[in-house]
């Protein structure tokens, strides 16, 4: 084990970057289902006095923040797994 550290000791730095990259899509991942908690709770389920301009308004307007999320998260795992066939490709010469 001691020599596989020592030939990915140099890479660190990336293998660290990665693992970041991975966290940030996870957590990015797991607020999808909040923001359409959060436009099924306020916007469907309950429109209370909103007229309808304002529901279609606040319904798009999360719906563009949940595009966002999803299409960062998509980056950071794309990212993520560029960095770890980089830190494969340069480990295995």
């Amino acid at each position: 084990m001691k020599i596989f550290w020592t030939y990915l000791k140099p890479y660190r730095w990336l293998v660290m970057l990665s693992l970041i990259l991975a966290a940030v899509a996870q957590t990015l991942t797991l607020f999808d289902p909040v923001i359409f908690g959060k436009i099924i709770d306020d916007y469907a389920l309950n429109p209370g006095d909103k007229s309808e301009n304002e529901l279609i308004n606040g319904v798009l307007f999360w719906l563009v923040i949940a595009i966002c999320v999803a299409i960062l998260a998509r980056l950071a795992k794309s990212f993520q797994e560029y960095l770890l066939r980089l830190i494969v490709q340069k480990f295995g010469m």
